[in-house]
């Protein structure tokens, strides 16, 4: 029973609100395979950038340090201090990329080059096979020899001919005092291996150790052995030589 007034009274209560439902989120669909599978090809195509100084070889003289994808910091300053070093360094880059072509001229892989890629060769470098070992070992040597070439001819201001061959020698015949020009392989070396080698050093995993250590063997002992047939062991990257470099490169 409403008091008098009541039903007025009750009919100036505001009305109730109601919450309105929330609506369930709905469940995100599974990434499918083939974007983990690009996913995965991104980042390992970003790995591969860490080889772009192979780039140089298709700029030629016109290097453009700044231009150049993928150089890390110590490379971009070696690049703009040496610029007379680095059209040396992509003198030799075509010329490893030669020889590679050739040393594969019966395979099924010849180190084909793709034109405006800077990974040069694409995504067979992706893989950790013997092509590839080849590859950064022959590179290392390629930028070694046309180095200590162009020191040797006198083209570069920070080097000449190898100092340390001057002076009075001995061999067979006797005494002797050499007044050649010797290479100063010394110098190619400890260039190529501050330049090629700054990025990997940048890495800690198996590949980047792997790579350092094929590069050590186009570096060492001044291009000392090269095989035409690589023998490298996958995930361990030893290089087995079998010849010299000279008994199989033909550089000049």
């Amino acid at each position: 029973m409403l008091r008098p007034g009541g039903a007025k009274e009750a009919a100036q209560l505001p009305p109730r609100r109601t919450r309105a439902p929330v609506p369930e989120p709905e469940p995100r669909p599974a990434a499918p395979d083939g974007s983990r599978a690009s996913v995965r090809l991104g980042l390992a195509c970003f790995l591969l950038l860490l080889r772009a100084w192979w780039y140089i070889g298709a700029l030629g003289a016109r290097v453009i340090c700044d231009n150049i994808p993928g150089l890390v910091s110590r490379q971009r300053q070696l690049c703009q201090r040496y610029p007379d070093i680095m059209r040396s360094v992509g003198e030799g880059a075509r010329e490893w990329i030669r020889e590679c072509q050739h040393q594969f001229r019966h395979h099924r892989w010849n180190c084909t080059t793709l034109d405006r890629d800077h990974t040069v060769f694409g995504r067979v470098m992706l893989r950790s096979s013997r092509e590839a070992a080849f590859v950064y070992a022959i590179s290392s040597a390629g930028v070694v020899h046309a180095i200590t070439r162009a020191c040797s001819q006198g083209e570069l201001s920070v080097c000449s001919c190898d100092p340390y061959t001057r002076g009075r020698h001995h061999d067979q015949r006797g005494d002797f005092d050499w007044g050649g020009c010797s290479d100063n392989i010394h110098y190619g070396v400890r260039f190529a291996k501050a330049f090629v080698d700054a990025k990997e050093k940048r890495l800690k995993d198996a590949r980047a150790l792997m790579n350092l250590h094929n590069n050590q063997m186009g570096l060492s002992d001044g291009v000392n052995w090269l095989t035409d047939e690589p023998k490298v062991g996958l995930g361990r990257g030893e290089w087995e030589g079998k010849r010299r470099a000279s008994d199989i490169l033909s550089w000049d």
